[in-house]
């Protein structure tokens, strides 16, 4: 049987469910939320807990404006701007280690997104089991190309993405 082996488990075809909790940025920026979102999906039974990995300025504009639904739950951009949220909710360095040091001792594997070449080399650098790709950058084809330079296994979300562009993917 085929698949990729990550520490202990081994995702793919003919092998368990690998069951990732999806933290993303749910931590509003809080550590202490974050290593809570850590302990909770370890005491679900997950095998993984994935995060998401950016900087605000290479993600979008200073001047760029918050979806309505993001209006709706945090306030126009009068009252705190897309950009600014999005400061917010950036996990330094530091941030990361802490999490990867509460998922060692919860026997989870941690998992981020990244979202700029900045990030990839961050979680390269945090020798991270695999690259998690948002269905967003399925076809930005010169990230892809710099994850892939990293040599590490990818798994690629294609949720938003046209049969046509699955395709030109892989």
């Amino acid at each position: 049987m085929s698949g990729i082996r990550l520490k202990n488990h081994t995702i793919g075809p003919g092998h368990p469910l690998f069951f990732i909790a999806e933290a993303g940025v749910n931590h509003n920026g809080d550590l202490g939320m974050a290593l809570r979102l850590v302990d909770i999906a370890a005491d679900a039974g997950a095998d993984a807990v994935k995060f998401q990995t950016f900087r605000a300025e290479s993600l979008i504009t200073r001047t760029a404006p918050k979806a309505p639904y993001h209006t709706e739950t945090t306030g126009s951009d009068e009252e705190q701007s897309w950009f600014d949220l999005l400061k917010t909710q950036e996990l330094t360095p530091a941030m990361h280690e802490a999490i990867i040091d509460r998922c060692k001792a919860r026997e989870i594997l941690f998992l981020s997104t990244p979202y700029d070449n900045e990030s990839v080399d961050l979680l390269d650098e945090l020798d991270v089991a695999l690259f998690k790709v948002a269905s967003t950058d399925a076809n930005n084809i010169p990230f892809l190309e710099y994850l892939a330079s990293k040599g590490r296994p990818i798994i690629l979300s294609t949720a938003m993405c046209t049969l046509d562009e699955v395709i030109a993917s892989t």
